[in-house]
């Protein structure tokens, strides 16, 4: 054996224990696994300037998200003073936090713009105490700022920019403190592959919408909580994202099911022979029925241009779990006909919901209608 061989030999105690599952090869979830990821981030000359809080702008370089985030831990503790003004700390930590991680806010026009004039707006205690408590008021901050932008064209909802803004934010401000690990990074790699670590650890993947960020950072929790030893937020990102980035092609997907099952929508007007449409999942495949007095189709009719998963994710945005049972209009408005209407909405883990209108409609109807319509076609009375 020769020194090349030698040297490769010993490297193999410092290789990422994995797990292999499904087909797959997972990494296990171990502090010394985070740990070793740590180094070699830590030592990458790519992540040498944005880890240091001493980069600050100089000549054509704009300074690290590390410099900003510790000018804005000084303007929002008053532990020390910075020599810049907090108009110019926020814009720079957005341009940072943009450009080190590559979420392109200006590729609509109107990121780079719009997001930090909305972390501007919010007064400096409330977003302290955002980044203290990403609950607060339904997690306010990554809300605020992921809102889609006022483009005329691809306008978007910077959802990622968003949850790093708050990381790195907590970082830095809170080092050493409870508050440091608050946000989970939503990233499109750990996204791709929580479903598997979550099945490995006996949790049902489809009970976590990974397109939401609330729900994706509950998934990573889950997994945190259930493997045998603590890790950080941080540290799960990093070592998933590190493990899995140069491995997707290798990747082997597993089968997603349905969690949606059945939804219906039955109409009386005005005391008539009611309408009712209905949607559900059939060896997961979509299909659909109507029943009304002029338009009668009972047959189980697959859909064939929307899929099941598709048309999941899109009534999980409707949000039915969020809507009240019982919707009338306000007392002055009341009217002894008009319209009524009965939803029935029914999971595949036996859940049921029914919630009933009598001339009064959820905010978002409008959209829930135009969602059922673009299976079935217009249904009448």
């Amino acid at each position: 054996m020769n020194i090349i061989n030698e040297e490769l030999e010993i490297s193999k105690k410092y290789m990422l224990e994995e797990i292999e599952f499904k087909g797959n090869k997972l990494v296990r979830l171990t502090r010394d696994n985070v740990a070793r990821v740590e180094a070699m981030i830590r030592n990458d000359s790519d992540y040498l300037k944005t880890t240091d809080i001493h980069a600050g702008p100089q000549k054509k370089y704009y300074g690290s998200s590390a410099y900003w985030m510790t000018q804005l831990k000084y303007e929002l503790l008053g532990v020390e003073k910075s020599e810049y003004s907090y108009t110019t700390i926020i814009h720079e930590a957005v341009n940072a936090v943009d450009r080190e991680n590559s979420t392109h806010l200006s590729s609509d026009g109107k990121g780079r713009e719009e997001i930090p004039e909305r972390i501007l707006n919010i007064p400096k205690d409330k977003l302290l105490r955002c980044l203290r408590d990403p609950d607060y008021e339904d997690m306010y901050l990554i809300r605020e700022i992921s809102r889609i932008t006022s483009a005329d064209k691809r306008a978007r909802k910077n959802v990622s920019f968003a949850s790093k803004f708050c990381h790195y934010a907590c970082f830095y401000v809170f080092e050493g403190s409870e508050y440091q690990d608050n946000y989970s990074i939503y990233d499109s790699i750990l996204k791709a592959v929580l479903p598997l670590y979550l099945e490995y650890y006996s949790v049902d993947p489809r009970a976590y919408d990974l397109d939401d960020y609330v729900q994706y950072r509950k998934a990573i929790d889950v997994i945190r909580n259930t493997c045998d030893t603590s890790i950080s937020r941080n540290g799960f990102d990093h070592l998933l994202w590190y493990f899995h980035k140069g491995r997707m092609d290798k990747m082997i997907k597993t089968e997603k099911r349905c969690m949606f099952k059945r939804v219906s929508i039955k109409i009386y007007y005005a005391r008539a022979i009611p309408v009712e449409a209905a949607i559900w999942v059939q060896d997961n495949s979509l299909h659909y029925s109507i029943d009304s007095y002029y338009q009668r189709k009972l047959i189980d009719d697959e859909v064939v241009d929307i899929t099941a998963e598709d048309f999941e994710k899109k009534f999980a945005k409707i949000g039915i779990d969020g809507w009240k049972k019982l919707y009338t209009p306000p007392e002055e408005y009341a009217v002894n006909d008009g319209e009524s209407w009965i939803v029935t909405y029914e999971t595949d883990d036996g859940k049921k919901i029914v919630i009933n209108g009598e001339n009064g409609y959820p905010d978002n109807w409008k959209s829930f209608i135009k969602l059922i319509r673009s299976v079935t076609g217009k249904f009448t009375m």
